[in-house]
């Protein structure tokens, strides 16, 4: 047991057994060699402040890395050409930015967290910036993973993804500015032809994006389903705020949508059963709040929403005969 005596700072690197990265080389040194043998040998590792360069890891499981916050930096050295960490099984990560260093890099879908076929992982507290790809990505039989707070800006992709998995759980995340010619959107859940299930998005927070805020997206059928939105906040979008194509049973609870170059929440493709209780939309290019014939006419679903100064139509509209639209 440690006791931690008053005045006195309590020693990580004691505590945890972990090896730190300031015994690996000077801030600003490739530190690479160093890294990947702690990560082998499945020791903790802890980053102080400062900027560590690096040309990415895979992290095998049980793997932990705890950072100092903001100032605790791991950066993609020029040319490394790879995504910045591969995460395994039940690894936690928390408290610290990687930096993606994307205008160094050649090549695309080189993200910032990798997490397929990823289980029991949680990370807290994390900012990834400006990767040539996503931010997070979630696919293959990914399950039960946690990731909390959040923060991406300068994606070429999307911030998150989640394009295979269930039982995922997304608290407070925070996408933001995204790179200008970005191809995806905020938080992408689209099937890549597997289902996306039992996910829940809880406070997300989503500001200044190219496309989407939000999108929810089957592949061919209604493989996306099972997803609760909470309290979302979606602000200054390129096109639709929260949009389902081909998806199931999306549950979207309060929040706010503003400013959206499209339609604030939009419902399209046999989307069925989705709900959108009690969400100010307000200020976009589009309507508030509508379901639109893509193929199959969606059906079953609910809109009951709240609106403020629409510029294009209030009105929320529905072409299901089976759906509400308050």
């Amino acid at each position: 047991m440690t006791t931690r005596v008053k005045g006195a700072s309590i020693n990580l690197v004691d505590i945890l057994g972990a090896v730190s990265l300031m015994d690996m080389g000077p801030v600003g040194t490739d530190i690479t060699a160093a890294f990947n043998a702690a990560v082998l040998a499945n020791q903790p590792i802890l980053i102080p402040e400062g900027t560590w360069v690096f040309s990415g890891a895979i992290l095998p499981a049980n793997s932990l890395i705890i950072g100092m916050g903001l100032k605790s930096i791991l950066k993609l050295k020029d040319a490394a050409n790879t995504t910045a960490l591969v995460v395994g099984n039940s690894s936690f990560l928390k408290d610290f930015v990687i930096d993606c260093n994307k205008v160094n890099q050649v090549g695309a879908n080189l993200h910032g967290l990798d997490l397929t076929n990823t289980q029991f992982a949680r990370i807290h507290n994390v900012k990834v910036l400006n990767p040539k790809g996503c931010g997070a990505l979630y696919t293959g039989t990914c399950s039960d993973g946690e990731l909390k707070d959040f923060e991406c800006s300068g994606y070429t992709n999307s911030g998150i993804v989640v394009s295979q998995g269930t039982n995922l759980t997304i608290i407070n995340p925070h996408i933001h500015d995204s790179d200008p010619a970005a191809t995806g959107d905020g938080i992408a859940i689209t099937s890549n032809g597997n289902a996306v299930t039992g996910l829940l998005l809880e406070s997300p927070k989503i500001k200044s994006v190219t496309n989407r805020g939000i999108s929810c997206i089957g592949s061919g059928t209604a493989n996306v389903y099972d997803i609760s939105i909470s309290n979302p906040r979606v602000f200054s979008t390129t096109t639709h705020g929260i949009h389902t194509f081909l998806a199931r049973t999306i549950n979207i609870n309060g929040g706010l949508v503003a400013s959206a170059g499209g339609d604030g929440i939009r419902f399209e493709g046999d989307s069925q059963h989705c709900n959108a209780i009690g969400v100010t939309v307000r200020s976009c290019t589009g309507y508030g709040a509508r379901e639109v014939t893509n193929g199959a006419t969606p059906n079953y679903n609910n809109i009951i929403y709240n609106h403020l100064l629409n510029s294009a139509n209030n009105t929320p509209t529905k072409v299901g005969a089976n759906s509400v639209a308050i």
